[in-house]
């Protein structure tokens, strides 16, 4: 237990140091070249100045998960292993490695593989808990991975954007300030609509039947956007004329509502660049739980509970 916590303690403190050469920090990091005298600050006038390509250097450069950094028992460490490591341990962030800062970074990995190897040698790896950690890791990393890709491939354009937001625009033109009783069946709901119809007074109706709590205030609720409640409540509302109220019970649910429509005004729209933003993500999470729902339509799923 000792070795393994001053093994933690040496993979923290070697890895902390990587954070200063990310961002801005990345200047005051870097070597400063050595001065040049006045000719040799001079740039090439003509093409016969400037530096040939060196026909003997090597532009094949080896792909990072081929480039082998260190063996450890047999199993090889990757240039790519190592920059995943470091992408994971900075949270992402751009670094630079100094030789210094590499030599640790490779020691490090070196150590947990060693540590994951004496795991496998004690059978640790096949511990049923660490099995189904391992898997949902695994199943998160690989999923994040496809909705990544199923973004990108079906990016929104700017035309598209703008699109959804005329769309949004002319759903949400107007605020409206309107009561309701809400009642728990249909034939309820008829009733009351009768009895409006018959000359009561629509908010003393609220009170009198209403189970929603703005019944004791006469079914008032306020003003409200369009995008503020239920689609088929905002449904029934835009059909009303001022004063009018719904001749049909409105199912939502929270149960049969008489909608009474009391004024309108013109909705605050937000301007499309503040909007942009809200309207790209919201066309990715569509994408997405459209793709969901046909992997699902297409899938054999079984639940066994």
């Amino acid at each position: 237990m000792h070795n393994i916590t001053k093994l933690a303690a040496i993979s923290l403190i070697a890895l902390l140091p990587l954070t200063a050469c990310s961002g801005d920090d990345a200047e005051n990091n870097t070597v400063a070249a050595p001065k040049q005298n006045a000719t040799e600050q001079k740039a090439p006038d003509t093409a016969k100045d400037a530096p040939k390509p060196d026909a003997n250097a090597d532009t094949n450069t080896p792909a990072p998960e081929k480039t082998i950094v260190a063996v450890v028992n047999g199993t090889q460490i990757t240039q790519l292993m190592l920059d995943k490591h470091v992408e994971y341990r900075t949270r992402g962030k751009k670094v630079t490695l100094t030789a210094e800062q590499r030599k640790a970074v490779i020691d490090d990995i070196i150590s947990l593989e060693l540590l994951k190897q004496d795991a496998i040698k004690n059978n640790l790896d096949k511990d049923a808990g660490l099995v189904a950690v391992l898997e949902n890791v695994k199943r998160g990393e690989l999923a994040q991975v496809n909705v990544n890709k199923i973004k990108e491939q079906g990016k929104t354009s700017e035309e598209s954007i703008k699109k959804q937001y005329d769309e949004y625009v002319k759903n949400n033109a107007l605020d409206f300030n309107a009561s309701h009783i809400l009642v728990k069946t249909e034939e309820e709901a008829k009733n009351v609509i009768k009895e409006i119809d018959g000359g009561a007074v629509f908010a003393e109706a609220a009170k009198k039947y209403s189970v929603g709590p703005t019944g004791v205030k006469g079914g008032a609720l306020g003003w409200f956007g369009a995008n503020q409640m239920v689609p088929e409540f905002t449904a029934a509302v835009k059909k009303l004329a001022v004063g009018a109220y719904t001749k049909e019970p409105v199912k939502t649910k929270f149960g049969w509502h008489v909608i009474l429509l009391q004024e309108t005004r013109p909705a605050n729209v937000p301007p499309y660049e503040q909007m942009k933003k809200q309207l790209q993500m919201k066309a990715e999470t569509d994408l997405i739980q459209n793709t969901i729902a046909e992997l699902k339509k297409n899938a054999k799923i079984e639940i066994t509970e």
